[in-house]
């Protein structure tokens, strides 16, 4: 019987390090494994022909797995796309008007051993189209919104009114020289004209964030 008892307490002794060594082991394989957590960029984008706009890819990894991805636009006549390895951007040239499909994908997998993917719908308008009869006048999401910015800006910017200031915000946003681009931290639209330095911000659901004037173009670069 006590002989049977020490096999017993040995075998259990046994199991529990082999147990102990196989959770240890994968672990330590699942701890330094690289892979893909995430990928984000917005689902759409409009523009017009001839107009080139900046779109933010964010890739997020784990274990310094590669943060490469691929591209492919379905229909190129329409737009031409290329993208900054250091910037993590895409640039979008406009090329003629219609609607195209770009498709986005890891080069590097996730756990589960699949790239991630995503779609961005690009529209492109036709440059010579008549800004009024295709978008609306844009305002603030809030009257206190307007009031507040224009009190902060507007009166050093020399504007008489609220109602003088929001002309000027729309002014830019329409503004055919303007730059535009997409903000990197949430996309919103980002609209600023170098002579000026006049800048404006725009969510994606249409309602005017902000207009100041900014220090220059490196602080427009750096949206």
């Amino acid at each position: 019987m006590k002989k049977i008892r020490i096999t017993s307490f040995l075998f259990l002794i046994a199991f529990v390090f082999f147990l102990s060594f196989t959770l240890f082991t994968n672990h330590t394989c699942a701890k330094g494994k690289k892979y893909v957590k995430s990928l984000n960029v917005t689902n759409a984008v409009s523009l017009k022909a001839g107009e080139k706009i900046e779109v933010p890819v964010k890739v997020k990894v784990v274990n310094k797995a590669s943060k490469k991805i691929s591209y492919n636009v379905k229909d190129s006549g329409i737009a031409k796309v290329s993208f900054n390895n250091k910037t993590s951007k895409l640039t979008i040239n406009g090329l003629q008007s219609g609607q195209t499909v770009l498709v986005i994908k890891t080069k590097a997998k996730n756990k589960k051993g699949k790239k991630l993917s995503r779609k961005v719908k690009i529209t492109v308008d036709d440059a010579s189209s008549n800004v009024s009869n295709t978008t609306e006048k844009y305002t603030f999401r809030k009257p206190q919104y307007l009031t507040e910015h224009y009190a902060k800006h507007g009166e050093s910017m020399g504007y008489k009114n609220e109602a003088e200031y929001l002309a000027g915000a729309n002014a830019v946003i329409n503004n055919p020289s303007a730059l535009h681009k997409l903000e990197a931290e949430d996309n919103d639209h980002v609209y600023y004209i170098e002579s000026t330095n006049e800048i404006v911000f725009l969510s994606q659901d249409g309602f005017i964030r902000t207009y100041f004037i900014c220090s220059g173009k490196a602080y427009f670069d750096r949206q």
